[in-house]
């Protein structure tokens, strides 16, 4: 009897030390993960400002972009700018290591998309997704120690939401992941400001909130959305909304962000056209003579806010 409970001893120290060094090992590998995405939106046609945002973009020495909707049309656009500035996606690569992650919009063919994004770009990104919804528009992929989530939000839903078939694969998705950081993209936003207010994901608000809780559950860090054309940051229930304003001629706003190990920030530029100067980013809450602004937002992991359940303004900017 002895001789067992000395060998239960020994098998409890043993995996208490495994479990500890599983635990050390953790937080090392989290301290040292370091990545660094763009995000963009609402470009359409406008090629002028595209060429301004990519080329600011292409200096940044990001991993990946994001577009977060309203691409269309995306043929021209990605051959003539997006490819140039190596933002491609690959058969040689990956579907979690793909250089650009093209979100639709409403104005992008929903829900499948239009034909050059179904046939180049939908066939090389993640197959995790619902088994119903449209090919390369729902899914996940974890990059460092971050997940990011991709959202359709015209997927059996034409007025753009969700419905509860993709709340419930975003539920257990987000559930199964283990990264510090959580991100999910969409491109209408959850709480609008100035533009498309009620006909954004606020035309349902129940399923809204029921989105909304899910991430606030889920320890998600960010909700990138599009849609309104105004760069803005509110936050609601521990999670921030960046709504990513839009990329014109003239008016230009590019969201740079990057995680180093278990914190991040979030640097936001806005200029009338031109292509942003890092300097005035050191300006007080950002600004310059010229009209342009940055931003920061600090994030770190775990974040989370008690009784801050009402939507809280952080930042919020007018499209001239």
């Amino acid at each position: 009897m002895r001789q067992l409970s000395r060998q239960l001893k020994h098998f409890y120290l043993f995996i208490l030390t495994g479990c500890m060094i599983f635990f050390i090992t953790k937080i090392i590998y989290a301290q040292d993960q370091k990545i660094k995405f763009a995000v963009i939106g609402d470009h359409k046609k406008d090629y002028a400002g595209l060429e301004n945002a990519l080329t600011f973009i292409n200096k940044q020495a990001i991993d990946f972009l994001i577009v977060a909707g309203d691409f269309f049309p995306l043929g021209q656009a990605y051959t003539n700018y997006y490819s140039l500035r190596d933002f491609e996606v690959s058969c040689e690569k990956p579907p979690e290591m793909q250089n650009v992650y093209f979100v639709l919009g409403n104005h992008d063919r929903v829900p499948y998309g239009e034909i050059f994004f179904r046939e180049h770009i939908a066939p090389y990104y993640p197959e995790n997704g619902p088994q119903n919804a449209p090919s390369g528009t729902v899914f996940s992929f974890d990059r460092g120690n971050a997940h990011f989530v991709v959202t359709n939000q015209y997927w059996n839903y034409e007025e753009g939401g969700y419905t509860n078939e993709q709340l419930n694969w975003i539920e257990k998705d987000l559930q199964a992941s283990q990264q510090l950081f959580k991100f999910v993209i969409g491109h209408e936003p959850a709480f609008p400001l100035d533009r498309h207010v009620g006909n954004s994901l606020d035309l349902n608000p129940i399923m809204r909130d029921k989105f909304w809780k899910i991430l606030a559950d889920n320890g998600v860090q960010a909700f990138f959305c599009g849609h309104t054309h105004h760069l803005s940051v509110i936050k609601s229930q521990g999670v921030y909304q960046i709504d990513t304003g839009e990329v014109a001629s003239d008016h230009l706003a590019i969201i740079i962000f990057e995680i180093n190990g278990t914190s991040a920030v979030a640097r936001l530029y806005e200029t009338k056209g031109s292509i942003p100067n890092d300097t005035f980013f050191n300006l007080p809450l950002g600004g310059s003579n010229s009209g342009d602004t940055a931003y920061s937002v600090v994030f770190n992991s775990g974040i989370g806010e008690e009784n801050d359940n009402s939507p809280r303004c952080f930042i919020r900017t007018l499209a001239p």
